[in-house]
């Protein structure tokens, strides 16, 4: 039995482990370092398990009961559990209330170390038991970080043949939890509350545990301005990178609409064959500024075929309108009087020929940094549309 008279358990125990000292040693260790870390019980069973492979195989004893590390860690744990569980269970003195607390952090992370352990097969389904129908109604934060730790490990092992006590004491428990959680007639201190409904809701997502955003923990004031300064770098890099890569892309448009063998009516197929991987509102921001400045360095408006090419990309399709406001407004940007008036050309062919919709052209009115675009734009809302010669 794991909870029985405390004194009759201790002298039972200790008689056992007498013999063999430098193990009852480790395995006491273990156990009171893995209760004092909760966070790391998981490498303290890890620990364990590789002592005990050590263990069996130096051992050339002929009686292996009485040197197996396996046992001797068993036993120690039914001593801790007995010693924590009466501990607990004493009056709370206004004095010992920090001793208390103490205890009680004490005995959340022994009993993850032993619901780790039972994940490892050295506790078996009798222990986890016992252990619940001991904790479940008397203590609720320990039965709820057995439930939490070995929970998956449980709901298999209740479909196995011969656990129908283990699968009764599990369900009386999450009726239990379940109660604590959403019962509002049996509510208790709030902090066991949200315990047992993080609990419930890590059951019902499969007991995959909630992401915790690295940034949702608090921090100082140097690691909030070392993540700033850091997301302000990575953003300024991240932007360099996609302006050289547009300027580039930018650039490659450019000689190819200068080439006098390049037909526009070929170059959407040379784009599909050489530019797969761009993506398409980049691909459209770079060709709306190669082709405008092709246009501006021949001194005369777009043609035809240049706007058919645009059409292609960006007719019916609200989002690459957009891009293409975005890619003229940032050629208007350095704003000069001849930059106005090939601009007025360029604004007043794509308007014309509908590349760009009316609502979009009004947008431009309020998105043009300067006072000769807003003029343009405002002008290109205002007239009724008319061809302008290729």
């Amino acid at each position: 039995m794991l909870y029985k008279n405390k004194k009759q358990e201790t002298t039972e125990i200790e008689k056992g482990l007498s013999f063999w000292t430098p193990l009852l040693l480790n395995a006491r260790k273990i156990c009171f370092q893995a209760s004092s870390e909760e966070m790391y019980s998981r490498l303290y069973t890890e620990l364990f398990v590789c002592l005990n492979c050590v263990d069996k195989r130096n051992c050339q004893s002929e009686n292996i009961l009485e040197l197996d590390f396996f046992q001797i860690m068993v036993r120690k744990c039914q001593l801790l559990f007995n010693f924590y569980v009466l501990a607990l269970a004493e009056p709370q003195t206004p004095d010992g209330e920090e001793v208390y607390r103490k205890m009680r952090i004490k005995a959340v992370g022994f009993m993850k170390f032993a619901s780790e352990l039972y994940n490892k097969g050295v506790l078996m389904d009798g222990c986890m038991t016992e252990m619940l129908e001991c904790l479940y109604l008397e203590n609720v934060e320990c039965a709820a970080k057995i439930l939490a730790t070995a929970g998956p490990h449980i709901e298999k092992a209740i479909f196995l043949p011969d656990s129908f006590h283990l699968k009764e004491i599990w369900n009386k428990s999450w009726g239990w939890m379940w109660r604590l959680a959403f019962d509002p007639e049996c509510y208790p201190e709030n902090r066991l509350r949200f315990m047992a409904q993080d609990l419930n809701e890590l059951a019902i997502n499969n007991w995959q545990p909630r992401p915790v955003m690295a940034d949702s923990a608090p921090m100082h004031f140097k690691q909030l301005y070392d993540k700033q300064c850091k997301m302000t770098l990575q953003e300024a890099v991240a932007e360099e990178s996609r302006r050289m890569m547009l300027a580039n892309l930018e650039e490659t448009l450019f000689h190819v609409l200068k080439a006098p063998h390049f037909p526009r009516s070929v170059i959407p197929q040379w784009i599909e064959s050489h530019l797969q991987g761009v993506n398409v509102e980049d691909l459209v921001y770079a060709l709306v500024r190669a082709i405008i400045r092709d246009r501006w360095e021949s001194d005369c408006a777009i043609d035809g075929d240049s706007i058919l090419l645009l059409k292609q990309y960006t007719c019916h399709n609200r989002d690459l309108e957009a891009v293409l406001i975005e890619a003229v407004r940032d050629l208007m940007a350095p704003y000069n009087e001849e930059i106005d008036r090939n601009l007025s050309v360029v604004l007043d062919r794509l308007y014309s020929e509908r590349v760009v919709v009316d609502q979009s052209v009004v947008q431009w009115s309020k998105r043009f940094p300067s006072d000769g675009a807003f003029d343009i734009a405002l002008w290109l809302a205002n007239t009724d549309p008319h061809p302008v010669a290729a």
